[in-house]
């Protein structure tokens, strides 16, 4: 750690340049494949990136609302998912921050722009309604689904927190030993 730097200052420094590099990759990756593909194998990776950002988000408010009441017995018991659950509620704020800002926000912004490359291959082989209307029409598809879904994420989360932080614990599993 930096002298002098508090602990949550080199988190936003982090965070920052992780958000860089994986919007970065997820852009090129998804308007390499939406450019190279069909309008309705285009409409497949949008929801494919929409349904990520949604999965993060539940996850995210989940970790937020959840009580570590229910992992500490299990984790006295010596059980590695509770203690894994336990550091993800102990370091809620950065484990959120990840999930809602950076991977949520990222497929929100990504999939505005596929959207974007949609409209155009719709132009390019429509020529049925003008321009502006493929547009407008799209990008208030792609808000509208993305608010909904996120809306149904945000509930199933917050009734459902402990289990979701226990799924996500023993997910983690192979990625992440603890003692």
């Amino acid at each position: 750690m930096a002298k002098g730097k508090p602990p949550f200052v080199i988190f936003v420094i982090r965070i920052f340049f992780v958000t860089l590099i994986l919007s970065a990759g997820i852009s090129i990756v998804s308007q390499y494949l939406t450019n190279k593909i069909s309008v309705q194998f285009a409409f497949l990776v949008l929801f494919i990136i929409m349904f990520i950002g949604v999965i993060f988000d539940t996850v995210g408010i989940a970790v937020a609302a959840c009580d570590n009441v229910a992992f500490v017995s299990r984790a006295a018991k010596r059980d590695k998912s509770a203690k894994r659950a336990i550091i993800l509620l102990k370091n809620a704020p950065q484990v959120t921050s990840f999930c809602n800002d950076v991977i949520g926000d990222i497929c929100g912004i990504v999939s505005g722009s596929i959207g974007a490359v949609i409209a155009a291959k719709i132009i390019l082989i429509s020529n049925s309604l003008p321009e502006f209307s493929w547009v407008i029409g799209i990008s208030a598809l792609i808000a509208a689904f993305t608010v909904a879904i996120k809306a149904a994420g945000k509930n199933f989360a917050l009734k459902n927190s402990k289990e979701i932080v226990s799924f996500i614990s023993k997910i983690l599993s192979p990625f992440w030993r603890v003692k």
